[in-house]
């Protein structure tokens, strides 16, 4: 496998652990190879790491509502 065969699809992929076999195997052994798509793939997992954390929910100011819906020229009354 060369570089410019490492897509970002293709490294979101095994990072996901969605790789299989020969691809699998090729993908691997160029990663150990090439420091660039190494650097990619670490990136790509720091990521996913971050869009998968849990996230802390707070509720929303009050009136927070009625500014967005004050904002929409056409709103209705009954949405308040």
């Amino acid at each position: 496998m060369k570089c410019r065969q490492v897509t970002e699809e293709l490294i979101f992929l095994f990072a996901d652990n969605e790789l299989g076999g020969e691809l699998l195997v090729s993908y691997r052994r160029h990663v150990s190879d090439c420091p660039h798509c190494a650097a990619e793939e670490r990136y790509a997992r720091f990521f996913l790491g971050l869009v998968r954390q849990p996230t802390i929910r707070r509720p929303a100011p009050s009136g927070l509502r009625s500014k967005i819906l004050a904002g929409f020229p056409h709103r209705r009354r009954d949405l308040l």
